[in-house]
């Protein structure tokens, strides 16, 4: 239900097709309030998706203890990706409502970059670790699956069959969720795109191709976000099928492709937000004048 608010207050149908063009005999003001109403619909759907994201992170990281599942960690590091991005739009658009600095020499406007700039190396230290952690336990099982005898394979199947179940039925929820979520996140991230593409032309013959492109690339990035949600899958499907110990390393294969998909993104956004945060500061206020003698 947060998803579908989200998606539906981010103006996804109102920014792409059904703002007014400046051509459309509508007045300055008009326009100007009809974006100022739309603004605002796009700011409260940032709200709901980060209210939904916490939710969403807080879900996978428990679960994650709770079955000790190192994949759904390292799949809760995505989503505090895309809730570092999410929380950064809100700030940005707090700071754009805000009256130039003052007090602070830093500025508003910096501080959503200062925030994905720590975001991002808090994400990489903990998906470090899920890394680190998921190469130890497939070292361990493998050596168990190799060493064990045919009857402690059993017995050990026979204890976690339990929490296999509650393993598999946590990756179906959490992939139902984490696909809900990746659409409602791109609804609210990229409408400035499609926005500029609509203001500039909704009808023109090239704004259809300009449009679709920039759907094959949403596309392509939630394919290749949600091949872990694959990897995951068959890890589960396996565990129900072989051993006890099967699983645990297929957890942690999957956990490893997950590490991997999120190094491009943590790239991309430290080469984005480091430029800016090496910048000079920019001047403070003006010194008051001196007092009249």
């Amino acid at each position: 239900a947060f998803f579908r608010v989200g998606e539906r207050n981010a103006g996804w149908g109102k920014l792409v097709g059904m703002i007014p063009r400046p051509d459309s005999g509508m007045s300055w003001q008009q326009l100007c309030k009809q974006a100022a109403s739309l603004r605002q619909e796009h700011f409260f759907g940032l709200i709901l998706l980060t209210a939904a994201q916490i939710l969403l992170m807080t879900g996978q990281l428990v679960t994650a203890t709770f079955i000790s599942s190192i994949a759904l960690r390292a799949t809760g590091c995505h989503t505090m990706v895309s809730l570092l991005l999410t929380s950064s739009r809100i700030f940005a658009e707090f700071a754009r409502r805000k009256q130039p600095d003052d007090v602070f020499s830093y500025g508003y406007s910096r501080f959503p970059i200062l925030l994905e700039f720590t975001g991002v190396i808090i994400v990489f230290v903990l998906a470090l670790s899920a890394g680190v952690e998921a190469v130890l336990h497939l070292n361990s099982h493998s050596s168990v699956l190799i060493d064990a005898s045919f009857g402690d394979l059993v017995h050990s199947h026979k204890l976690e069959h339990t929490k296999t179940r509650a393993f598999a039925i946590a990756a179906t929820g959490f992939s139902l969720a984490q696909f809900a979520a990746a659409f409602a996140i791109k609804a609210a991230l990229k409408t400035d795109k499609f926005r500029a593409h609509s203001w500039h032309g909704a009808h023109h013959p090239s704004a259809a191709p300009r449009r679709n492109i920039l759907h094959f690339r949403v596309l392509t990035h939630d394919l290749a976000l949600h091949v872990t949600e694959v990897a995951w899958g068959v890890s589960v499907a396996c565990a129900l099928v072989s051993g006890a110990t099967g699983w645990w390393a297929l957890d942690s294969v999957a956990a490893l492709t997950s590490v991997w998909l999120l190094v491009p993104i943590l790239t991309d956004v430290t080469e984005k937000t480091t430029p800016l945060i090496l910048q000079a500061a920019p001047p403070g206020p003006p010194a008051p004048p001196p007092p009249p003698p």
